[in-house]
């Protein structure tokens, strides 16, 4: 009986032991910061924040991976120092490459704004090529549907409406819903778009605004400041252009466009 007792009163001790030790972890663990870093540095941030890298004060404990998932960052590398219990954040943020904006009303010009091909390189493409209304047809862009992109074609942040020669500004009249976290082009069509970029700023071309048609024609429009478009295909090498667009460059006051989509012919009126 007395051995019985005393294994009962072991029991209960050891039970509420445990019991205590897992009520005292769970409260250190959730309700303090013991087990968690007390001095987070960043470095290299101007945008991001230690609320962005860590909401709702989620500090990550000393003996656990640092993982970082925000939009905004491009690369980043993490420091522990768990005696000190300072953790630094060496940040490289996401730099802008320009704006993509989807049209609030995705009307898409008729096939008679598009020149046609002919087998003289002075086209006669019906007048239409360049209406008139050009900057009010494509004043619908809303600060809500656009967006800034990366190098890399990854939109993510929104960006305020806007066209002129200081930013790359791509609209796109398809039916696409984009959003933060999506790609603009697929890859093989983006390395083609960002040979135009160069290559336009190569030969000092200015442009107010690019315009992506549906992605099915596989195309973008540059438009010059005084109206004259400049058709590039998205499925060919657009590198032959560059020797084209400047000796043509003299020649752009008078033009009305410029079709480059065919890689071994230029058209142009």
């Amino acid at each position: 009986e007395n051995r019985k007792r005393k294994a009962k009163i072991f029991i209960i001790l050891l039970v509420s032991l445990i019991v205590v030790s897992v009520g005292t972890s769970i409260y250190v663990i959730f309700f303090t910061n013991i087990l968690r870093y007390d001095n987070i540095e960043l470095k290299g941030a101007s945008i991001v924040t230690k609320d962005d890298i860590f909401p709702d004060a989620k500090i990550p404990f000393l003996f656990t991976k640092v993982e970082i998932k925000n939009i905004l960052i491009d690369k980043y590398k993490v420091s522990k120092n768990i005696f000190k219990k300072t953790i630094t954040i060496e940040i490289e943020e996401r730099k802008p490459f320009g704006i993509w904006c989807s049209r609030k009303n995705n009307a898409t010009p008729d096939s008679e704004s598009v020149p046609h091909n002919n087998s003289n390189s002075s086209s006669s493409a019906p007048s239409s090529t360049l209406p008139s209304n050009l900057d009010e047809s494509y004043s619908q862009i809303t600060a809500s549907g656009c967006f800034w992109f990366d190098k890399g074609g990854l939109l993510f942040a929104k960006a305020p409406a806007t066209s002129g020669v200081l930013v790359r500004s791509l609209n796109e009249e398809g039916e696409r819903e984009l959003s933060e976290g999506s790609y603009i082009l697929p890859e093989e069509h983006l390395k083609n778009l960002l040979s135009i970029f160069t290559i336009l700023d190569k030969v000092r071309i200015p442009t107010v605004k690019f315009i992506l048609p549906d992605l099915k024609l596989q195309e973008v429009r540059a438009v010059m400041p005084n109206g004259v478009i400049l058709y590039f295909s998205l499925r060919t090498d657009p590198a032959f252009a560059l020797e084209t667009l400047e000796l043509l460059k003299p020649k752009l006051v008078g033009m009305q466009y410029i079709d480059l989509r065919s890689q071994n012919k230029v058209f142009y009126k």
